[in-house]
């Protein structure tokens, strides 16, 4: 009997979907021909719409009897670019130029089938209008995070979010074009996110999400996520250099590496240098130094897949006056910009390599496939205490590491339509490793002179995943369910004992659910719920000194999004998120 059942289930479907006729076509940018990811596509006659994929791609089915004249009229919108009316004709090729306009939130359509990137596309607005000196800083964009800084300008900032204290990343997953910016087992903190590796004027776009509802984003989701995705194509060379207070300068240079006639083509390939030097304000200069060099190359394989290699390297170096007790500034001790140990700083480096290849087989299939590598080095000097442990010498303590990181995720979509419902199948695989070399916490004297090791060993940690997310829309509902799968090998070597290598496993499974509701244009109401999680520190998994190895999330939200006017659009919640334990790094 079910297999009877099962039978009719797929004739049913089968039908279904030869019932419809396929509109399928391209959105691209007239000028670099770069695709446009989440454009909207709507049909004028019957108000169904779907959005571009990552490729620029979209497909769109109607039922024959819907047709009038033979052709439809869809409605393109993106943010940033011109509205466009196009006449489509059944089995025809569409190819959709869009022209780049002023930003307006008139440009933003609320539609199910756009689900968060509602959202993340007004982060385009906030990036031309917010000047950052730091891609770091551009993750106060993302509604509700706030970031400070402190120990001077090469240390991660430290972020704040929906309650947390996220440290500098342990309860936020930050990546750049898909590759992981935290560092987990870190030597100064779980989830080290040192994002000044990426020049902010080639952060074409902004991708984040609050809470622990999306299935392709695990380990250290928590209180949200960030992607920032780089631009493939540069429209023209760019040579700037500034000047500032404290001694401040800052030198920046990208360069097309092709002819503009290889764009044509798909053809992309440029390269940027950054330098940045400061001061600051402080008695004691901060000498802060970052060079930074980026490149990426972009081009078609055959006809069906586009092949993206980018390379990347940098190099920080700094002094910090530290924080200071604020007894000390009022005794006149010390002033407000004076410290007690000028001997804090660090330097730190890391080199990347990222390829993807993206392949759409055909108007309901395709695969990406992602890796990265990347070399990191990691050394600090702080003093918390002063001389409250020791009277002599004082506290000053050395974090250190050297790291290797490599990584893999294989990512396989299909779409397809059943009468007005749009549906959108993901399937992931993939991996995470870091080895890392050295991790050290010692007592030190001046940067130099080492005076004991606190702890000393070697981290192997491998994280693999894997997760499939079912979409179902139509005009007026989306439902997002989504279900993911870690499993984790921790590895610690102990260079102070005699012990051999120690190791623990564990895995867990982070069921999701979205549902929006589009009551009409110009309202829409949403409620996500769903389990995160993120991974303590390998240290800590070995020996099993926490409670939890991989602590669980618990989180809600019910909310809406408004827009009472055509330059106006109001997102509220209510929202709340559980985590079951929280370590503390000192």
């Amino acid at each position: 009997m079910k297999k009877l059942l099962a039978i009719f289930l797929i004739l049913l479907i089968s039908h279904s979907v030869k019932a419809q006729l396929i509109f399928k076509g391209k959105v691209i940018e007239t000028i670099s021909q770069e695709p446009l990811e989440a454009a909207v596509v709507e049909i004028v006659e019957s108000h169904k719409s779907v959005a571009t994929d990552g490729q620029g791609y979209f497909s769109i089915s109607v039922n024959p009897s819907n047709i009038t004249n033979g052709h439809l009229q869809l409605h393109v919108s993106f943010i940033g670019f011109e509205s466009k009316e196009v006449i489509a004709y059944p089995g025809d090729p569409i190819l959709i130029t869009m022209e780049k306009a002023s930003l307006s939130l008139k440009e933003v359509t609320i539609t199910p089938q756009a689900g968060h990137y509602n959202f993340t596309n007004l982060s385009k607005i906030d990036l031309n209008l917010r000047p950052a000196k730091s891609s770091q800083e551009l993750l106060r964009i993302v509604p509700g995070l706030f970031i400070s800084q402190h120990a001077g300008g090469g240390k991660a900032e430290q972020l704040f979010l929906r309650g947390f204290d996220l440290d500098h990343g342990t309860d936020i997953q930050i990546s750049v074009d898909g590759m992981p910016v935290n560092m987990v087992s870190h030597a100064h903190g779980q989830g080290y996110a040192d994002m000044h590796f990426i020049i902010p004027e080639l952060v074409k776009n902004m991708d984040y999400g609050l809470g622990p509802y999306y299935a392709s984003h695990g380990n250290l989701a928590v209180a949200g996520y960030v992607d920032l995705k780089t631009f493939t194509n540069i429209q023209n060379n760019t040579v700037k250099v500034e000047v500032g207070q404290f001694n401040t300068k800052r030198g920046l240079a990208i360069i097309n590496l092709l002819k503009k006639d290889a764009k044509r083509t798909s053809k992309n390939w440029y390269i940027a240098a950054e330098y940045i030097s400061s001061d600051g304000p402080f008695e004691s200069p901060q000498k802060f130094r970052r060079y930074n060099v980026f490149t990426k190359y972009s081009n078609t394989l055959g006809a069906k897949s586009l092949l993206t290699i980018q390379g990347s390297t940098f190099s920080s170096r700094w002094n910090a006056s530290g924080q200071i007790p604020e007894r000390a500034v009022s005794s006149g001790e010390i002033g407000r910009f004076g410290s007690i140990d000028d001997n804090e700083g660090g330097q730190t480096d890391r080199t990347n390599f990222n390829l993807q290849v993206t392949t759409k087989w055909n108007e309901h299939l395709s695969l990406s496939n992602k890796l990265y590598y990347s070399i990191y080095n990691f050394n600090l000097f702080s003093n918390f205490t002063f001389f409250l442990y020791d009277s002599i010498n004082g506290d000053q303590i050395n974090q250190k590491e050297n790291r290797q990181l490599a990584g893999y995720n294989s990512q396989l979509h299909y779409t397809t339509s059943i009468g007005d419902w749009n549906l959108k199948t993901t399937i992931s695989e993939g991996f995470r490793t870091d080895l890392v070399k050295g991790i050290e916490l010692s007592h030190t004297k001046n940067r130099s002179f080492l005076l004991n090791h606190i702890q000393s060993g070697d981290i192997n940690e491998t994280n693999f995943f894997a997760f499939i997310e079912q979409s179902v829309s139509n005009n007026k509902w989306s439902f997002i369910l989504g279900n993911r799968y870690d499993y984790f090998d921790f590895r610690y070597k102990n260079h102070l004992k005699q012990e051999t290598k120690t190791k623990n496993v564990r895995s867990i499974i982070s069921p999701k659910l979205q549902i929006n509701y589009t009551v009409n244009p110009n309202s829409q109401v949403y409620f996500k719920m769903g389990k995160g999680f993120h991974s303590n520190d390998t240290r800590l998994a070995i020996t099993n000194t926490g409670k939890e190895i991989l602590p669980a999330a618990f989180g809600t939200d019910l909310g809406v999004l408004l827009r009472p006017a055509k330059n106006l659009i109001v997102n509220a919640a209510v929202w709340y998120l559980f985590l079951q334990q929280e370590n503390i790094y000192v």
